[in-house]
């Protein structure tokens, strides 16, 4: 599900998925050292997002085995904590769609010479659970009333005092 929304986001974006890393390896090679090491950069990045990659595959598939048991919470009265457990997994898929679609457009920027944009594409890629992290906030299944309400009254808070800051 999330490769088939990843390659229809990049559709839409105009990438192609094919490259021809023979061609990259050359066109940096020929604009200078300085390049080179960007280029140098970016694929020390493009492994640490594979690897990001893969410890969040792992993550997803401990989730898809851990789905009868957050449906079964659904049968009691506090609601179990199946509403977590759900808003955790589509937290992760979002995670991986805009993480791949920004490392395939990545990827697609630097064979095309775009080395500056390229890599600032992979490093927000690798940012990217820290940035979603503000925007998808996840509570509990149960009730947690009053501590709930005050986990969100300070992250609220942070954020504003974050935007502050920034502008």
């Amino acid at each position: 599900m999330v490769e088939e929304l990843t390659n229809q986001l990049l559709t839409v974006i105009g990438q192609s998925t094919d490259y021809n890393w023979q061609v990259w390896v050359n066109s940096i090679s020929s604009l200078g050292l300085v390049t080179a090491l960007f280029g140098l950069v970016f694929v020390v990045c493009f492994f640490i997002l594979y690897f990001q990659f893969l410890m969040r595959g792992l993550e997803m598939f401990i989730l898809r085995v851990g789905i009868p048991l957050a449906c079964a919470g659904l049968l009691d009265n506090d609601r179990g904590v199946f509403r977590a457990y759900t808003q955790k997994f589509m937290q992760s898929m979002l995670t991986v769609v805009i993480q791949i679609a920004l490392a395939k457009l990545g990827v697609g920027l630097m064979l095309q010479s775009h080395v500056f944009w390229g890599l600032a594409c992979m490093m927000l890629a690798i940012k990217t659970p820290r940035f979603l992290s503000d925007f998808l906030i996840t509570s509990g299944g149960g009730g947690g009333g009053v501590v709930n309400n005050v986990y969100h009254s300070v992250k609220l808070v942070g954020m504003a005092r974050k935007m502050t800051k920034a502008g």
